[in-house]
């Protein structure tokens, strides 16, 4: 998802422009206060970790062996772009820890992949305390997206029209604080980044690592 058009508002202007969206409870009520969330949250990345993004690393775009199961790669390129590590990470966690049609976070799911993830690439301080927000910056990115889709670009397909409410549930579900406790519980048993100059790796090893992860976390 493209973030920059939330943070400088070009996608709140185009909901709030459309006679069709304009007054819809989405973007009178549920948006405007995570947009500002999100804000926050991307003002702050800069201490992150930086490298080359997928941008869209859910389940139906990777790619497994049928044989193994292992993972082989990635399809889907069209949102790749640069920016923080965290950020492919979260989108990794709410496209895989979330049963399908579930609003219920999965904590053993979410275990096992940082469990792999981690073990390649351990998260850094900034990460660990901004990961349950990137969760949720994240599914606002998709669910805004799906919600733009159907409810403006395509209102056509009706029967779309409410795809936006499963991932709107997700966010909910995140802010729960339960849920967030169990997160950090499991970060907190993660082995960590200490050498701060390890924080920002080189793009070479930026590529090595997520290959690496991604087949670690699938298999």
């Amino acid at each position: 998802c493209d973030v920059q058009k939330h943070v400088d508002r070009t996608l709140r202007d185009r909901m709030e422009a459309s006679e069709h969206a304009r007054r819809h409870p989405y973007v009178v009520e549920f948006y405007p206060p995570r947009l500002a969330e999100l804000s926050d949250a991307m003002a702050g990345c800069d201490d992150l970790p930086q490298g080359v993004l997928h941008g869209d690393p859910f389940l139906d775009n990777a790619m497994v062996d049928p044989r193994t199961g292992r993972f082989v790669g990635f399809v889907d390129f069209e949102d790749a772009t640069t920016g923080p590590l965290l950020f492919d990470v979260a989108c990794a966690v709410v496209g895989t820890c979330f049963p399908e049609g579930s609003s219920d976070f999965d904590v053993t799911r979410f275990r096992d992949l940082m469990g792999g993830y981690s073990g390649v690439r351990p998260l850094s301080g900034p990460e660990r305390r901004l990961f349950v927000r990137f969760c949720r910056l994240t599914l606002l990115c998709n669910c805004t997206w799906r919600f733009v889709n159907f409810n403006i670009d395509n209102r056509d397909v009706v029967e779309c029209r409410d795809r936006y409410r499963e991932l709107q549930d997700r966010i909910v579900a995140l802010e729960d604080s339960r849920t967030a406790l169990a997160i950090e519980k499991v970060l907190d048993e993660l082995p960590s980044l200490k050498d701060p100059q390890k924080e920002n790796l080189h793009h070479s090893d930026q590529c090595r690592v997520g290959c690496t992860t991604a087949e670690q976390s699938v298999s």
